[in-house]
């Protein structure tokens, strides 16, 4: 029985060495899987922008937990996913004022909002103008 705990110790020293030796290797791989999980979370969210989507939601589409998940994303972008999600409604929300007809309300079930006069305030406290100035001024 002791002979198998030094040789346990004995792998888990390797390691733990060549963990120092491969210190900055690990580190971009890590990096680069943080870029993935951010890809694929801006992915989904686009994907679903149509629709109100909880942060649960988001996280387990990138197979982590809610508070790891939120971490790795305001590291990466400096905003928070949901906010983040918001920034893309709001930039979808400007394309459709930009090169559509649509009415504000229209605009605002599209992305997912049932009342018109909260997708307004979004929109303005994202923006600074409320979305009939941004599409005037465009024209």
């Amino acid at each position: 029985l002791h002979i198998d705990n030094l040789e346990y110790a004995s792998i888990c020293l390797g390691h733990l060495l060549g963990s120092f030796r491969y210190l900055d290797q690990y580190r971009r791989i890590r990096e680069v899987k943080q870029q993935d999980v951010v890809g694929r979370a801006v992915q989904f969210m686009k994907k679903h922008i149509n629709r109100k989507i909880k942060l649960e939601e988001i996280a387990g589409a990138c197979q982590l937990s809610v508070s790891h998940f939120s971490l790795v994303f305001k590291e990466k972008t400096q905003h928070s996913p949901m906010e983040y999600f918001s920034y893309l409604k709001m930039q979808k929300a400007c394309q459709q004022l930009e090169f559509t007809d649509l009415k504000i309300k229209q605009i605002a079930l599209q992305l997912g909002y049932n009342d018109a006069l909260y997708f307004t305030r979004v929109f303005i406290k994202t923006l600074g103008i409320p979305p009939t100035k941004y599409r005037n001024q465009k024209k």
